[in-house]
């Protein structure tokens, strides 16, 4: 006599689908996203029809319960956003580029070499390797959180336009996830509010930022003040800042990339003085990179263009790139400005069909 499941009184179906949702419930942790919400959406489709087909739900219900549910979905998905976090490693462009999760040896590795590959001798670098990074080690064997804050870590890397400030905030943001300063692998990117001073998104992505990093790149819009009411849109940024770290208690990490004259302005606001006040503010500052590295970076971009500088014209190149620097001034954007030669030189040599810069293609390219 074959077994049929329709021949089964009604309870013992109702109690075979509710013994089906206590297994879902219990394997749901292992089942990923999707798939969890899959497995309770079909025992809620077969419960509803079990109790359709034994007469104890109106046809009206079931149609109105299948219609909202199928409304609810549409609009869910039709309204969904990208989140702000990604895993870490950092090296995404843009808030909403994921990458895959790494391991904390591997982070802390990765984060030491790009710091060590930097040209030259900067201040900031040896500040990080030869000072942070001892003491990190140091909280995490004494299972101390967040180098010390009582509650939360503000870390501002200043320094010039163009000297390497995101890449030194970046590494920075893996060198804290590699010394466990922040336990979950995730950085949240805090991008400019659009058409006002103050950004909707600031306090949900700082609650999410929770034991993870929040990443303030090229923060100079901070600094920037409303022209009509002349609020300042760091000042409310700071000042939630402030708040959401009172709250979470030791669970907020803040990395800020700001240049010198930007930085100083927002120390000038009602919010950033309270910050620097009241929270645990590191700051590392990087210096202005000297000529001999300059001409260096300047060298290497020819190179990659297959362009060489003879070395009888070293001392001119470091000559005209200071005069050009001491012109600029704070507006001097060092890795810009090397950039912007090497594409003008490249012109310059390729309208003479040559691969070797001359005096006089260094002189039209500099003038201009």
């Amino acid at each position: 006599m074959a077994f049929r499941v329709s021949s089964l009184p009604f309870p013992i179906k109702l109690f075979a689908s509710l013994a089906a949702f206590v297994v879902v419930l219990a394997v749901l942790p292992q089942i990923a996203g999707w798939l969890g919400i899959a497995a309770l959406v079909l025992w809620a489709v077969v419960v509803i029809t079990l109790l359709h087909a034994a007469g104890l739900m109106p046809a009206f219900i079931m149609q109105t319960i299948v219609g909202q549910a199928a409304r609810w979905i549409v609009g869910t998905t039709a309204t969904q956003t990208p989140r702000v976090q990604a895993p870490l490693p950092i090296g995404a462009t843009t808030s909403t580029q994921a990458a895959a999760p790494i391991g904390r040896a591997d982070a802390l590795k990765r984060g030491e070499a790009v710091l060590r590959k930097l040209r030259g001798t900067d201040p900031a670098v040896s500040e990080i390797l030869n000072s942070i990074l001892p003491r990190a080690r140091q909280f995490e064997r004494e299972k101390r959180p967040l180098l010390g804050a009582a509650r939360g870590l503000v870390v501002i890397v200043s320094g010039p336009p163009g000297v390497g400030k995101s890449t030194v905030a970046r590494a920075l943001a893996d060198i804290f996830y590699g010394t466990s300063v922040v336990t979950k692998p995730a950085v949240t990117e805090i991008e400019p509010p659009e058409g006002g001073r103050y950004g909707t998104h600031w306090k949900e992505s700082l609650q999410e930022a929770a034991d993870g990093i929040v990443m303030l790149d090229n923060a100079g819009w901070l600094a920037e003040a409303d022209p009509l009411t002349g609020s300042v849109a760091g000042d409310s940024f700071l000042r939630l800042v402030f708040d959401t770290a009172e709250r979470l208690q030791g669970r907020l990490t803040v990395i800020l990339s700001i240049t010198d004259g930007d930085l100083a302005k927002l120390e000038a606001t009602t919010g950033g003085r309270e910050v620097v006040r009241r929270l645990t503010i590191r700051r590392i500052a990087m210096a202005v990179q000297p000529p001999e590295l300059l001409v260096e970076l300047l060298r290497d971009g020819l190179a990659a263009r297959h362009i060489s500088i003879p070395d009888g014209l070293g001392s001119k190149v470091r000559r005209l790139i200071v005069e050009l620097a001491n012109n600029e001034g704070e507006r001097f954007d060092h890795a810009e400005a090397m950039r912007r030669i090497a594409e003008r030189l490249e012109e310059q040599v390729a309208a003479a069909g040559r691969r070797e810069v001359t005096t006089a293609d260094l002189e039209a390219v500099f003038e201009t």
